[in-house]
């Protein structure tokens, strides 16, 4: 579930300003797979980003890119899953395609597949605005905008047709107009300093375990999957034949902490003509880290990998 998509720090300028969750290829990216983020951790104005969308969302802001369900001409009647990552890089690309109206979620489960990476279904959020990026000021303040360039809104549903036809909502991942549970800005530093900061000393024993939340619903949200690795915890399941030598494609698990996180150190020996060095220094390789660059539909790192410490 993209429910905080890609996040791209560019165009500081005078503002000092974020650009967020739009695709610039000039620009560095960073991933943010959940709402709850370590004051320590990130840019105070990454935190601003994630109270604004996350913790306080009443009046329903979306990331035009963030939908991922989209119709190929305005008129088709099915939608389809249009990737937001590049399935050979893992890098961010700018999704296309025509929103899809709705008027009731059962809306959504006829006009849009499954989720390919979570098996959920899309759901119907009426109450939206849409924006492009997010501007921050150094005072913690934050602006989302519509940029007017370019083609941002030629994909957004067509105002006439939907006064005709009374569907107002459109098809999302997550409904994040329910993202209501900390109106106090201060207070959800707190709860993100509590649950983001503290979880890392048990994530290492989470990494494989998958947070499931039913069709969107994060109400639902619960971890599933085997606590004592026994079997192995599964990061991706088997899959059909990809690469054509007519095997399936063997699924990724992990059997312990160690294997699932993949943590391992080497020796780094430095030379100079007066001074020999030898550190030893902690390299942290993760399987999931790799899906990241190599995701399945380009739908990113799998659910199971939600928890790892990263």
């Amino acid at each position: 579930m993209e429910l905080f998509g890609a996040i791209t720090t560019s165009r500081y300028a005078t503002s000092n300003a974020t650009l967020s969750s739009v695709y610039n290829p000039s620009s560095t990216t960073t991933l943010i797979r959940v709402c709850s983020l370590c004051p320590g951790q990130v840019p105070e104005k990454l935190a601003a980003h994630a109270y604004k969308i996350c913790h306080w969302n009443p009046d329903g802001y979306v990331q035009r890119d963030s939908v991922s369900c989209r119709r190929e001409h305005r008129n088709s009647p099915m939608g389809r899953f249009t990737p937001g990552f590049n399935t050979k890089t893992g890098n961010p690309i700018s999704r296309s395609g025509y929103m899809v109206p709705c008027k009731r979620t059962s809306d959504c489960y006829s006009r849009c597949p499954a989720h390919v990476l979570t098996g959920d279904r899309y759901q119907c959020q009426k109450n939206y605005i849409l924006y492009d990026v997010a501007y921050t000021d150094d005072d913690g303040n934050i602006e989302m905008v519509s940029l007017s360039e370019g083609n941002t809104g030629a994909f957004d549903s067509d105002p006439i047709t939907q006064a005709i036809t009374g569907e107002y909502g459109i098809c999302v991942d997550v409904d994040s107009s329910m993202n209501q549970g900390c109106p106090d800005k201060t207070m959800s530093g707190i709860v993100d300093a509590v649950i983001g900061c503290f979880d890392r000393e048990i994530s290492f024993f989470l990494c494989g375990l998958e947070v499931d939340i039913k069709d969107g619903d994060t109400t639902t949200a619960s971890i599933e999957g085997n606590f004592l690795y026994i079997p192995p915890r599964v990061l991706v399941a088997a899959g059909a034949d990809h690469d054509g030598d007519g095997n399936p494609s063997p699924a990724i698990t992990c059997g312990d902490p160690v294997d699932c996180n993949q943590v391992r150190s080497h020796h780094i020996r430095t030379q100079s003509p007066k001074l020999t060095v030898q550190r030893c220094v902690s390299v942290r390789s993760q399987k999931c880290r790799l899906l990241e660059r190599t995701s399945s539909h380009g739908a990113g790192a799998p659910p199971a990998c939600a928890l790892c410490d990263q």
